[in-house]
Formats: structure tokens, C-alpha cells, sequence
């Protein structure tokens, strides 16, 4: 009896468990149930199995991972659910993987390729024996073809390790076919584009992740003493992310940072004019290249990419910004002085004008015309001046100048207007300055004075609105000024298009950045060993017709700003070389001082005295600056005959008005 009594305990304390279990199993799973018609949008992309699980039910012949076929089951069932039960609902299939790039989230990670690269590929074939030979680092250059045997000489000092890519301006690409190393390069054409704008559009980041260094070059470098390989070693070994190769001081040398240092392979920093960096750390004298060979690393030019404008084309001031992608800049940016290269500053894609404006027009022979004859810096400046106009006008501004230019009589051309009045020492003053031809006066303008002054004193003066010169003259310079009164600006270019005549003063061994007297000597060098057959014989090298660069500190409007504007917040600007014709030039030591050189030159519309003199310093071995400048004729007229203004004033004040 006791046994049946133990045994019928142990049933009901069975029976009790079981039935305890069974209301939690119950109770669970209502409980789950409620939680889950709570969150119907909870999807189960958020939930990760095990991986030994995910590797055995893999499916090995879609391609897609478990977890996403899980993904595509689950979303499926609930937007069928949601369909049924809200047939006005318009969800979509989507797989949502947030770690994705912009727009692929959409899409399993395992079929994801963000990146690509310039490799050629095969047609046919197995695609892993595409590339017996993947190269480490991409280089770029911008080319015409008359550039081409500079180009051919450039790239192989690159190694099968580089990929060539050419950017051509001027849409000739299957002439340089002629080269073997062009077949296997790749060409991309857009005409009269500047590299800039190639870079921003062709080397996106991630196109170019599989190199690990980008070479963005001009087509203008001389590479005699520039290895390839050498370069990228000097690089990795002192941890540059942007670099470029040191300049020649003799050739095109814009910064001190930028010139080559013979006794070290590498340097960060240097020292430049007085004012020029407010900071040891910053640009000009650290932290910075120049845009025409610079070297990004991989990572440095994802940054720079992204700091690009669409309307950089030239690229001025970058240089200026680069030091923002990399930290500290300082030590992450320098030049390479032991693999060095030479700016031939030759003028190229200037030639080829620019996209927005009048098309080339041919001759019968089919020889491309260029408008404007031989001014063609003149005009590109001009032109770019009235599309920068342009983009300030309100809406029907256009528009409405052109009806009301129609409906005006037709204008006389400058080349048939009559001869305006003459007013100098040798003639009397007009009776009306604003007469029907206006008047053109001869006036010796004082040292100090701008070029803008006297013609707003005169303009006081005479009460007439329209006042214009032809031709500026710096502050520091004297001599003589046509200036245009009423009507006759309308001929203004006619006398500016005259041959001018000048005298002065250049210094020896004496350097200052504005390369004239206006500003300190930054820059010593020998002078007592150059002799007078050394100055004949540089002088007349620069006879006939040359290509000069214009001072950074000059009137030159680039972008609607005048040039020295510029230069005095340190901006950079990668100004063109013009061409110049001088017709005489002679220059005889001063007899106090043989420091000096005495100098007289005749030469054509646009030259730039101050070039000419730092020019003629770098010839002979030194370095000089313009101390004294007068100009003494332009074509016919002769500064002897020209007014002071101080006279001119008094006469005028007479009533001879």
C-alpha cells in the first residue's frame, strides 16, 4: 500500500509540471505573437547567423549569399501580407544594406564594385588573364600634338609600372599611333579643355583607387635628370602624399619653394620674399607644389578630387588649398630635388581659345583662322571680360541691348573713323575737347602717379565723361601718355597697337618682387664678373620676336581682378607666356655707378619693361631690377612734345576751353 501511494504522488506531481509547461509554451507564444503584429517593419537584414550555418545552406549556384536569399524570403512574405491586407499600398522589393555606396543599397554586398580602373581589357577570353601585369601608379598628361615629341621623350622615363593616360585638347588622336607606347595608352579627347577639367571628370576617386600614386602633369617639362622609379622611392621613403619634382632655377621659377636644392634629396620648407608667408608653416613657404607636375598619393587625391570645382579650369589658387587633405601638411607635402625637371613655359593650350566663344573660322586652303590676327592674348582677355559681364545680367538683359542696338544707325568702324583733334605742345588746344572726332592729348605723366589718375584729372578737367588712355604706365614710370577725350575713344586701340619707345635703369645682382624699385631687395647675387661684351651679347638675344611671361604684379585682368590685387593676398596664377617683338635694344654701363645699366628699347604693343629686366638679370647670370623708366615715343609721337599736366591744368584754367 505504500508503494501505491508513492507512485500516485509522483503522477500528480508529473501532471503538474507538465501542465505548468504547457501554459508557459502557451502563454510565450502569444506573447511573441503580440510582439510581432507591434513591429511589422522589423526586417531581418538586422539579424546575422551564424556563419556555419549561412556556409551550409549556401546556394552555389545563384551566387547570392544565404543571408540575402533569407532577406529577399522575408521581404517577399511581408510585402504579399501588406498587399493583401492594404491592396492600396505601393511598397517595393528592396534589400537594404546601409553599409553600401549611395545608390547600391539596394543590392547584396557580394555583387557590390565601387571601384574600377584605366586596364585594358580583352574582348574574349578568360578576364584573370587579362592582365599578365597590373601597373602600381597612373600619369597624366594634358597634350596637343605639336607637343608630341616632348611628350614621347617624357614618358619613358616612366617604367612599365606607370599607365599612361593622355588628355588631348586639340582632338588629334590617332597620330600619335606612331609611338608603340601609344597603342597600349589610353587617350581621352575633348577639345580646348584644360587639365582641371579633365581631372575632375576622368579621374574620379575611385576610378583611379587601383594606383597607388597619380601623376597630373603639363606637356611643357623637360625630363633629362627625372627618373621614374627613383622618384616614387624618394617619396615613399619620406612619407610625401603630395609632391612634385624640383624646378631648374633657371627656367620658369615662380616660388622658392618650388626650386631645386642640389645638395639634399627632399626638402618641406624654404624661405620666401619679406611678407609673402605669415606663418613658417604655410604656403608659399610650406605646405605647398605647383599645379603643373604635382604627385598625389591615393588617399591625398580623394580629398583634392572633392576640392575641385566644376569651373577650375585653370586651376589657380588649388596650390594654395592643397595643404587641407593632408595632416600635418607640412610634413606630408614637399618638392624632390635629387629627380628634378625644367618648365619650357611654352604656350599651348592658349592657342587653342576657349569653348564658349566664336569658333575657328578656315581659309580656302582649309588652314585654321584665328580671329583677332597676332592680339590674340589681347582678345582672348577681352572676351573673357564680356562673359564674366555676361553672367552678371538680369534676365532679358540681353535681349533687350540687342533691340536697341538694331534700331541704333550703324557705327562707323575704328579703322575709318577720321583723325581726332591733336592736342600737345606743338598745336593749340581744341576749341570743343568733346568735338565730332574728340580730341587725343599728349601728356608726360608724373612719377607717382597711375596712368587711371591722369585720366580722371583730365576728365575733371575737360567735363567730358569719356576719358581713356593708350597704354598703361606703372606709378614709378614717367613719360609719355595718349590719352583719348570723347569721341576719340572710339580709336583708342589704334594708338595702343603703335610701336612704343622707352629708356631707363636696370640694377644688377639686385632682385625685388614686384621687380622694380617699388619694393625691397629680397635677392642678392654676383654681378662684378659679368663684362660689357656679356650684356651685348645678352641684349641682343632677346632681339626679334620672343615669348615674355608678365610680372605677377601687373594691371592684367584675370577672372575680372586686376593682377596685383592678387599678388598682394598671395594668390597664384598661372599666367601665359605672350608673344613680343623687340626692334632695338641698347643698353651701355653707367659711368658712376657700373652696378647700373643705362638702356634704350623699341618694342611692340604689350611688352612688359620689368620682365624684359629680370629676364636680361637671369641671362647673365644674376639677377636685376627696373630703378628708372620713361617712355619717350609711341610710334610718331615723341614725349617732347607732350604737356605737363601741370601746364596743361594752367592752360586750360586760362580759358582756352
Amino acid at each position: 500500500m505504500g508503494k501505491l501511494a508513492a507512485v500516485g504522488r509522483s503522477i500528480l506531481r508529473f501532471t503538474n509540471e507538465s501542465m505548468r509547461i504547457v501554459m508557459v509554451t502557451i502563454i510565450g507564444v502569444l506573447f511573441g505573437f503580440f510582439i510581432g503584429i507591434s513591429f511589422p517593419s522589423v526586417s531581418i537584414t538586422k539579424l546575422h547567423f551564424p556563419s556555419s550555418f549561412v556556409s551550409y545552406i549556401e546556394d552555389r549556384n545563384s551566387g547570392l549569399t544565404t543571408q540575402a536569399l533569407l532577406n529577399h524570403a522575408w521581404t517577399s512574405a511581408r510585402n504579399a501580407r501588406e498587399n493583401s491586407s492594404e491592396p492600396s499600398s505601393s511598397t517595393t522589393f528592396k534589400i537594404y544594406v546601409p553599409t553600401n555606396p549611395k545608390g547600391a543599397e539596394r543590392l547584396a554586398p557580394g555583387i557590390v564594385v565601387p571601384e574600377s580602373d584605366f586596364h585594358l581589357r580583352r574582348l574574349w577570353g578568360e578576364p584573370s588573364e587579362d592582365l599578365p601585369f597590373k601597373p602600381k601608379y597612373l600619369v597624366t598628361f594634358t597634350v596637343g600634338y605639336a607637343q608630341k615629341e616632348n611628350i614621347n621623350k617624357a614618358v619613358k622615363k616612366f617604367s612599365d609600372n606607370f599607365a599612361i593616360l593622355l588628355f588631348h585638347y586639340d582632338d588629334r588622336v590617332s597620330e600619335w599611333d606612331e609611338f608603340e607606347w601609344s597603342k597600349r595608352a589610353i587617350h581621352i579627347s575633348a577639345r580646348k579643355q584644360t587639365k582641371w577639367w579633365y581631372a575632375k571628370r576622368f579621374l574620379h576617386p575611385d576610378i583611379v583607387a587601383a594606383y597607388e600614386y597619380i601623376f597630373i602633369w603639363d606637356e611643357d617639362l623637360g625630363v633629362e635628370h627625372f627618373n621614374a622609379e627613383e622618384y616614387i622611392k624618394l617619396v615613399k621613403k619620406y612619407r610625401l602624399d603630395i609632391s612634385q619634382p624640383g624646378l631648374e632655377p633657371d627656367r620658369g621659377l615662380t616660388w622658392q619653394m618650388t626650386k631645386r636644392r642640389g645638395d639634399r634629396e627632399v626638402h618641406k620648407v624654404t624661405e620666401e620674399r619679406p611678407g609673402w608667408c605669415s606663418d613658417p608653416h604655410l604656403p608659399p613657404c610650406a605646405a605647398f607644389v605647383e599645379i603643373m607636375a604635382p604627385v598625389f598619393s591615393r588617399d591625398a587625391w580623394r580629398c583634392v578630387w572633392h576640392m575641385i570645382q566644376n569651373d577650375l579650369v585653370h586651376g589657380w589658387g588649388l596650390d594654395f588649398a592643397l595643404r587641407k587633405c593632408v595632416e600635418p601638411a607640412h610634413e606630408k607635402i614637399g618638392v624632390v630635388d635629387s629627380q628634378w625637371i625644367v618648365h619650357q613655359v611654352v604656350p599651348s593650350l592658349g592657342n587653342q581659345g576657349l569653348v564658349f566663344f566664336d569658333d575657328d573660322k578656315k581659309d580656302d586652303e582649309g588652314e585654321v583662322k584665328k580671329k583677332g590676327g597676332d592680339d590674340k592674348g589681347e582678345v582672348l582677355e577681352r572676351k573673357v571680360e564680356d562673359f564674366f559681364r555676361s553672367l552678371k545680367k538680369g534676365p532679358g538683359q540681353g535681349e533687350a541691348k540687342a533691340k536697341k542696338k538694331e534700331a541704333e544707325p550703324p557705327q562707323v568702324k575704328p579703322e575709318e573713323w577720321p583723325q581726332p583733334y591733336l592736342a600737345s605742345r606743338t598745336t593749340e588746344l581744341p576749341p570743343r575737347w568733346n568735338g565730332p572726332t574728340g580730341t587725343v592729348v599728349l601728356i608726360d605723366k608724373p612719377k607717382g602717379w597711375t596712368s587711371f589718375t591722369v585720366c580722371g584729372k583730365l576728365r575733371r578737367l575737360v567735363n567730358v565723361q569719356k576719358v581713356g588712355h593708350a597704354g598703361t604706365l606703372d606709378p614709378m614710370a614717367t613719360g609719355l601718355l595718349i590719352v583719348c577725350v570723347g569721341k576719340a575713344t572710339k580709336v583708342v586701340d589704334r594708338y595702343q597697337a603703335m610701336v612704343k619707345g622707352y629708356s631707363g635703369v636696370f640694377r644688377l645682382g639686385e632682385a625685388t618682387s614686384t621687380w622694380d624699385a617699388d619694393s625691397p631687395v629680397i635677392q642678392r647675387e654676383p654681378w662684378e664678373h659679368i663684362k660689357d661684351e656679356h650684356i651685348r651679347k645678352a641684349a641682343a638675344s632677346f632681339m626679334g620676336e620672343i615669348w615674355q611671361v608678365p610680372p605677377m604684379f601687373s594691371a592684367i585682368k584675370v577672372g575680372g581682378e586686376k593682377m596685383y590685387d592678387k599678388a598682394r593676398r598671395g594668390e597664384s596664377v598661372e599666367l601665359s607666356p605672350r608673344r613680343i617683338s623687340i626692334y632695338s635694344f641698347d643698353i651701355e654701363r653707367s659711368l658712376e655707378d657700373r652696378q647700373n645699366l643705362i638702356f634704350r628699347v623699341t618694342c611692340s604693343k604689350g611688352t612688359y619693361i620689368r620682365s624684359l629686366c629680370a629676364d636680361l638679370g637671369k641671362a647673365l647670370g644674376s639677377c636685376a631690377h627696373l630703378t628708372a623708366l620713361r617712355r619717350d615715343s609711341i610710334g610718331d609721337y615723341s614725349v617732347n612734345d607732350a604737356w605737363s599736366f601741370s601746364e596743361l591744368e594752367e592752360q586750360i584754367t586760362k580759358g582756352y576751353l
